[in-house]
């Protein structure tokens, strides 16, 4: 093949890094010899929807602009999934495709066509959008690297033809600094992310129950202290490095507004996608705990990196069930899986299928 490698990374306008995952993956595409094609989003998403569209149009314009005149003819474009601007994306990609015969490959972080229609409330208002993102825009590629087999599936019904998707598995998580080799046999569960309330519903009602003999240990910004007892806030910490301040025993793997199931349409995401969670706590080589039907229980199941459970109340009977001599099983295979989450394995081997595909 004539043309380069690229693979799209996406910064914040005034800024040098991009969000955690995109970011990781553009760090390995270009450890690998890929060129990168900057997409700079607004520092700043305005609350008005007419306003965002409108800023969003401008700035995939301007960034799509850029990157037609930066590629090189007979080229090949990892671009991460989403794009801002879907409907600026889908011109330009046709325009890139007929006019410097560019190829395109899709790496999905998320699919709205999912994670937005499950409320079918939001059904009409979304469905247009999330067609040309997930259907039309990905169509257009060659290829697709999906999370696994269950968005792989979502996929095919869509119209997407198997022979072009790649699986991931579960995603990479780079960290700077040590991590620690091992982890003491503790029944406690770690929570990182958002802790607002209004984003993390059901860990409120988690800490609420007076039944929970456990302890939470907490990451992130936005907890509200209600006094709750055996609950330890650690404050917040860069993604980079957060892998090297876990405490606890198992990190936690839920979403939804409920602790019986997963629910909701962040809550029933899980049974599609790989949560970007579930890599940082592997990569703190820590266990995790996982909901049954959650897609990415298949990977934790195979891999035997923790457990899986129907519900948060569930906890307490499947930590008087545990034995130090199973924890170490599981923390040991955390901690292998840890190195090679660490180390980019799985999107290398996704990249590497991707070559090896294209003939390069």
């Amino acid at each position: 093949m004539k043309g380069k490698l690229y693979c799209t990374k996406h910064i914040k306008k005034g800024e040098t890094a991009g969000s955690k995952a995109p970011s990781d993956i553009s760090c390995i595409a270009e450890s690998m010899g890929f060129n990168p094609l900057v997409f700079a989003a607004s520092k700043k998403i305005p609350d008005n929807i007419y306003v965002r569209r409108f800023k969003a149009l401008f700035s995939g314009i301007d960034n799509w602009h850029k990157i037609y005149k930066q590629i090189e003819r007979d080229s090949y474009v990892i671009i991460q999934h989403p794009n801002e601007g879907i409907y600026v994306s889908r011109q330009y990609i046709d325009i890139c495709r007929n006019r410097k015969r560019t190829h395109f490959i899709a790496l999905i972080h998320d699919l709205d066509s999912i994670r937005g229609n499950l409320n079918l409330k939001n059904q009409q208002q979304l469905s247009k959008r999330n067609n040309i993102a997930d259907c039309e825009i990905l169509n257009k590629c060659e290829l697709i690297i999906s999370h696994n087999e269950f968005m792989s599936e979502f996929l095919i019904n869509m119209g997407i033809d198997k022979d072009k998707i790649i699986n991931l598995g579960i995603f990479d998580y780079l960290v700077k600094g040590e991590v620690p080799k091992h982890r003491e046999f503790e029944k406690s569960i770690t929570i990182a992310g958002n802790l607002m309330p209004g984003k993390c519903k059901y860990l409120y009602k988690l800490l609420e129950d007076k039944r929970r003999a456990f302890v939470v240990h907490l990451y992130g910004p936005g907890f509200e202290d209600r006094g709750y007892n055996n609950v330890v806030y650690h404050g917040s910490f860069p993604a980079d490095t957060l892998p090297t301040q876990l405490e606890g025993g198992f990190g936690l793997v839920w979403d939804g507004d409920s602790v019986e199931s997963c629910t909701g349409n962040s809550g029933e995401y899980l049974r599609y996608n790989n949560p970007h969670k579930t890599s940082l706590y592997l990569a703190s080589n820590m266990p995790v705990l996982v909901w049954n039907d959650a897609a990415i229980n298949s990977f934790v199941c195979t891999n035997k990196v923790g457990l899986g459970i129907n519900s948060l109340l569930d906890i307490n009977e499947v930590f008087n069930g545990l034995t130090e001599s199973n924890y170490i099983k599981m923390q040991e295979a955390a901690r292998l899986s840890g190195e090679k989450i660490r180390d980019g394995y799985y999107c290398k081997n996704a990249i590497e299928e991707v070559i090896k595909r294209i003939g390069k």
